[in-house]
């Protein structure tokens, strides 16, 4: 296995960020009594965190794995889009299926629609990114 540096630009910067960014997540996810803040799941499925958590911690390996690990850009895009689809699922699932509850009187947002629109328009910046990344490697 070759280690190389790569040519330091505003994506490897991206991502740099993004692979930080993911590892500390993995951690609050795994970790007891840690609470991930915004971006933390419902309290009732703590064992959901956990396997996001662990998810996070192997996209956080992915992206910062491909920024000084020599390896055919196929297999940085395939892993990449990997990230791309949990990432995407973690949406799905913390703001759509545990995040906008029908009740009797309308649709409760939680924890209330300002934060639930603020979350996931940064969740959707860091989905944007991703893409970004898995693009240039399918070149």
């Amino acid at each position: 296995m070759d280690i190389k540096v790569k040519k330091i630009s505003t994506l490897f910067f991206l991502q740099l960020s993004l692979g930080i960014f993911f590892f500390i997540l993995g951690l609050y996810g795994i970790l007891p009594g840690t609470q991930e803040s915004v971006f933390s799941l419902s309290d009732n499925v703590r064992s959901l965190e956990i396997i996001f958590g662990l998810l996070e911690l192997v996209c956080s390996v992915i992206l910062l794995g491909g920024l000084v690990l020599s390896t055919r850009k196929k297999m940085l895009y395939s892993a990449s889009f990997v990230v791309f689809c949990f990432w995407a699922a973690r949406i799905l699932i913390s703001k759509i299926i545990l995040g906008i509850n029908p009740g009797r009187r309308g649709i409760y947002f939680s924890p209330d629609f300002a934060t639930w629109i603020l979350i996931l328009s940064i969740e959707f910046v860091v989905l944007v990114s991703i893409f970004i990344i898995c693009k240039t490697y399918s070149r």
